[in-house]
């Protein structure tokens, strides 16, 4: 250590304590080799104080220097270590995280943002109701919905039958009177709609009524903590007629409150009602035939009905001709022209040129009635009327999934045909009614002899599963 480093040093702890003098001293008393400098021996001797020498105005300050850099120094280690650890114990944390949410997955207990929206779903809420669920029960914000954030959401939410109706109340607009029952004369078509996917989304198995069984997979996706005992309950509060079995008017009353009320419905208003659900049920079944390619199966079934509707109207059936979507002709071979028909979109009669609940020609097919207008024909009504009572099908009938619905017009198992290879407008779209008695050989006489009656047989369609 040389002068100017044991001044600098000094100075540092007490520049008047240590003056040039005192330096000179302590080099001239320790530098034994007298070249200027401590050596690491002679300057130990000097901490030290070897040979007797005194030390007390130097020695503390130094050793209280070092010891204090020496704590200094250990608390910064321990603190790089510390967060080390931490480092290192967050990530075994998220590791263990990982692990469990994927057991989690794995288990159906823990299901991401859009599973647990389309689950929810799934039993017939609408997107809006669902995801508000999902926002209530993700505490977290994780993305996800864990096991404990569903019971949260349950308990908070669908705990009682007045609670699960209330949240299908809501998908179907949440339009309630003072009693708290869904106004149905007040909800649009889109919440009867919803109505009608909530219903179809209960009958699991397409048979037009909810048994017990259905009914408690809906209560499980809701709440799994409700048992046999609420499915029950909810069961004996719905199925008023006490058969076993739920059907889409019981249902629809449940939402209302109609069952409760001591004055019965107005027949003006049920048959508002009716009409509306009949329109609902008519189109999901005319989507789900599209999708499982066999609406021409379908429509051909559905022309089935005509027939006994119009004789229990005492509407005169006079042409029966049916001509299949999409892409039917918009007049009547047998008619040339068309006055009295029923859309296949939405199952209702009209006598004008344009469907009377707004169906587009092009996409579904119709049938026609009458070509022409007669004495006392139904276009001297307004179209108001045929809104309210031109529903051709019955909701029973409707409410049966499409391959049921073709069963029971005693079709059989209809053949699915691809998109684009259905019969044009001259083929296989005038086939007269099947109940009216009339022939093959009478059908194809209406028809152009190069067109094929049928679609081809060997294109391969794998239908969708219904909805």
């Amino acid at each position: 250590v040389t002068i100017a480093e044991m001044r600098s040093i000094l100075a540092s702890l007490d520049p008047k304590l240590w003056t040039e003098d005192k330096l000179d001293k302590i080099m001239s008393a320790y530098d034994d080799s007298g070249d200027g400098c401590l050596q690491f021996t002679e300057f130990w001797g000097w901490v030290c104080g070897h040979g007797g020498k005194q030390t007390s105005d130097f020695k503390p300050a130094l050793l209280a220097q070092a010891t204090e850099e020496d704590r200094a120094r250990r608390a910064e280690n321990k603190r790089k270590l510390d967060l080390l650890e931490a480092k290192e114990q967050k990530k075994r944390e998220q590791a263990e995280e990982a692990a469990r949410k994927l057991l989690e997955r794995e288990k159906g207990d823990r299901l991401a943002r859009k599973d647990y929206i389309a689950a929810t779903m799934g039993i017939g809420l609408t997107h809006e109701v669902a995801a508000e669920l999902y926002l209530q029960g993700d505490a977290d914000l994780d993305g996800e919905i864990d096991h404990q954030e569903r019971l949260w959401i349950a308990g908070d939410r669908a705990a009682t039958t007045s609670q699960i109706r209330n949240l299908y109340q809501q998908s179907a607009g949440g339009h309630l009177d003072a009693k708290g029952n869904l106004d149905i004369k007040a909800t649009d078509q889109s919440g009867i709609n919803s109505i009608v996917e909530a219903f179809c989304s209960w009958d699991a198995n397409g048979d037009g009524t909810i048994e017990s069984e259905e009914l408690a997979r809906v209560l499980h996706v809701l709440n799994p903590r409700l048992g046999k005992q609420t499915v029950e309950a909810l069961c004996k509060e719905i199925d008023r007629d006490a058969n076993g079995v739920i059907d889409i008017m019981e249902f629809v009353g449940w939402l209302s409150g109609e069952h409760t009320k001591k004055a019965k419905m107005k027949k003006s208003a049920k048959e508002d009602q009716e009409a509306k659900l009949a329109q609902s049920l008519h189109r999901k079944r005319a989507e789900e035939a599209r999708k499982l390619n066999v609406q021409a199966t379908f429509e051909e079934a559905m022309h089935t009905f005509i027939k006994p509707w119009c004789e229990k109207k005492k509407i005169k059936y006079a042409c029966g001709k049916l001509y299949t979507g999409p892409g039917a002709r918009q007049m009547c071979i047998s008619c040339g022209d068309r006055h009295a028909w029923v859309c296949h979109g939405c199952g209702f009669v009209s006598f004008y040129a344009e469907c009377i609940n707004g169906c587009s020609f092009g996409k579904v097919g119709w049938s026609c009635i009458d070509g022409n207008c007669v004495k006392k024909c139904g276009c001297k009504k307004k179209p108001e009327v045929w809104q309210r009572s031109g529903k051709v099908h019955d909701l029973p009938i409707l409410s049966l999934q499409v391959k049921k619905i073709i069963d029971k017009a005693g079709l059989g198992e209809p053949t699915p045909v691809a998109e684009g290879e259905g019969a044009n407008e001259d083929s296989n779209n005038n086939s007269e009614d099947s109940k009216d008695g009339s022939k093959a050989g009478e059908k194809k006489e209406d028809v152009a002899a190069s067109e094929p009656t049928t679609a081809p047989t060997s294109t391969s369609v794998t239908p969708e599963p219904a909805s």
